[in-house]
């Protein structure tokens, strides 16, 4: 299935990784509009891995045309993931959880750098 979803340009697979890079010190990521604030060791320069599977900018756009919707059991593997790599500090997570909405129109995975045209 990712192979046909890949052929057809709606996703981004690779078998060693995805990174994002030139990060500065405090990163937040967005699942659904869902935020998530990501920590870094060094006030800038930072390298994130983020998984071996992205979407493409037109499966970005194409998502929430075909209602795609968000599946908290995996925003909670995200969230466990950059916990266990010490991006994401105790307790901090809990937090955004309950006091950070969603903002409306978001797309499914996206950073600041993102949003931003980076």
């Amino acid at each position: 299935m990712a192979q046909r979803v890949q052929s057809i340009g709606l996703i981004q697979f690779t078998l060693i990784g995805l990174s994002r890079i030139r990060l500065p010190k405090t990163v937040r990521i967005y699942y659904f509009g869902r935020p998530l604030e990501l920590q870094c060791s060094s006030e800038k320069d930072n390298k994130v891995e983020i998984g071996k599977v992205q979407l493409t900018k037109v499966g970005m756009e194409l998502a929430p045309i075909c209602r795609s919707a968000a599946d908290p059991a995996f925003y909670d593997y995200v969230e466990s993931q950059f916990r266990t790599r010490g991006l994401i500090p105790p307790m901090v997570g809990t937090v955004q959880r309950d006091q950070l909405a969603a903002e409306p129109g978001a797309s499914p995975s996206r950073t600041e750098a993102d949003q931003a045209g980076a």
